[in-house]
């Protein structure tokens, strides 16, 4: 995993934290607060989760990673019960997605409760 990678020291081999920093630095109106890699663990997607919520700075969150195929791959069956709303086709306008594996992980947006 990316996390494991930065773990042991190892330069992170992520390409997209970069690319969402491409994207979202040509738009004067949005500020990247921050991009953090963690583990592959819901205790870990669910923490940073509740703390941006929590956060009044925040007005959107981007989970990346851990959408693949393998046991390890939770973010999106961690994240999804928590949401309150799908906005189905909202991943068709993002200008993230150039290649066919990022074509094939699933994308899902939604309204999350604030507490």
């Amino acid at each position: 995993s990316r996390f494991d990678e930065m773990k042991s020291g190892k330069r992170s081999s992520d390409k997209t934290i970069p690319r969402v920093k491409r994207v979202l630095d040509k738009e004067t109106s949005i500020n990247l607060i921050s991009t953090e890699i963690i583990p592959d663990s819901e205790d870990h997607l669910n923490d940073i989760l509740i703390k941006l919520l929590k956060d009044e700075v925040v007005d959107a969150i981007i989970f990346s990673g851990g959408t693949g195929l393998s046991q390890r791959d939770i973010t999106y069956e961690t994240l999804e019960p928590r949401l309150d709303k799908k906005l189905s086709g909202f991943e068709n306008s993002l200008d993230l997605f150039h290649t066919m594996k990022s074509v094939l992980q699933p994308c899902y947006q939604g309204q999350l409760p604030v507490f």
